[in-house]
């Protein structure tokens, strides 16, 4: 499986290889009134419906922990979600903010239907990475499956 790093309990007689960091971000749809004031706040997100890309625990907690850190406590409505398409037409049909995974929204950004909102989020970055049975090593198939990942994951912009 690739993906972030799995939940303690989940991770028994499993093995994690780390492969690159992605970043999380909090988008928004391009018209959103978010970005109609002169300048920015982050407390201003509370002011609208909240999503979160991931059921993870951990995900979650993260934000709250990030949001709490800027005197923020992680505010309602917010909804967990594991579709990105669910999640961009949330965001064209309401006013949602949405934290994601950049590579779930870096083409919605590089196209202008959604926006970064000025956030550092570099407390928020996920490590990506490779699970695999730590009982089966990769063999024939699944190893050279296992070997391409790695090679294009090095070329990825936020390598671990």
């Amino acid at each position: 499986m690739i993906g972030r790093i799995p939940e303690r309990e989940q991770a028994v007689g499993f093995t994690f290889e780390p492969l690159y960091h992605e970043s999380q971000l909090f988008v928004v749809k391009k018209n959103h009134p978010i970005l109609n004031g002169e300048t920015f706040s982050l407390h201003n997100i509370t002011d609208y419906p909240f999503v979160i890309t991931g059921f993870q625990e951990s995900i979650r907690q993260d934000v709250e922990r990030f949001l709490a850190a800027q005197g923020i406590p992680l505010f309602e409505p917010t909804v967990a979600i594991n579709n990105p398409d669910l999640g961009r037409n949330l965001l064209s049909k309401s006013d949602a903010i949405w934290c994601t995974p950049l590579g779930v929204v870096e083409q919605d950004i590089v196209a202008g239907t959604l926006v970064e909102l000025p956030i550092d989020t570099s407390y928020l970055r996920a490590t990506i990475g490779m699970t695999t049975r730590a009982d089966q090593p990769l063999e024939g198939l699944n190893l050279a499956f296992a070997e391409t990942i790695r090679v294009i994951t090095q070329n990825l912009a936020d390598t671990f």
